[in-house]
Parts: C-alpha cells; structure tokens; sequence
C-alpha cells in the first residue's frame, strides 16, 4: 500500500490509493481544536467575558486628584460602560451611569468639568 503524508496548515493529508485507509488515517491525525473558532469572534461570548472580568469586582477607574472640588465630575468609559464620577456636597464620590434611560446619548459629553451641567442632567443640587 503506497501512502503520502503532507503537512498542510498543521493538518496531515494522506493520499492513497486504498479510500478506506485514506479514511482512517484522516480521522486519525486530523487535530480537533479545543474551543470552537465562535467562542472568538461572537460578541455573546464577549459580553459573557466582560460580565464575568468587569461586573463582580470593584474596579479603580479613576484617580481622586481628577475631582477635587464638589461640583467635580470626570466621565469614564470601562468594558462598555458609560459611567460617570461626580463628587458631592458630602465631599464622597459618587458614581452614575451615563446614558438616558429612554433616549439614547449621554448625559455628560465633556470628559471632565465642574459646575450645573451636571446636577441639572442628574437632578441633584449643589
């Protein structure tokens, strides 16, 4: 029996003159991957990695000399989260989501500022 053993594409190809040896020796050496290629590319997958790196923990998305004064606020975009830091009248952090629950866009577009924009889109006082 004559066989012929390519590499190609980390796959080895046998050609051969018996079509059942050809079978079993394709079956034999062809790799099986250890993930679907899907589990890459498929933005469920991400949204299920993002949830499960992102979503338990509390996470450092800003440093507190960026908010010095009350009235303060800096937005923060992290793992697809629209977020933004504002400090208070408490003189605490506080942190908000920064999209419009029944329209789509920001509440804050600047990346940092101080002053009423923020309190009025939010609805708090200063």
């Amino acid at each position: 029996m004559e066989s012929i053993g390519l590499a190609c594409m980390n796959t080895l190809l046998w050609i051969s003159k018996d079509p059942i040896m050809d079978a079993y020796q394709t079956h034999i050496h062809e790799p099986k991957p250890p993930f679907p290629f899907s589990w890459f590319n498929s933005p469920d997958t991400y949204s299920l990695e993002r949830q499960a790196l992102f979503g338990r923990y509390w996470l450092q998305i800003t440093h507190s000399n960026r908010i010095k004064d009350v009235g303060d606020y800096a937005r923060v975009d992290i793992a697809g989260h629209r977020l933004v830091v504002v400090k208070g009248v408490d003189r605490s952090l506080h942190v908000f989501h920064n999209e419009r629950p029944k329209e789509s866009g920001l509440l804050v577009k600047k990346r940092q500022g101080t002053g009423k924009a923020v309190h009025e889109n939010f609805g708090t006082k200063a």
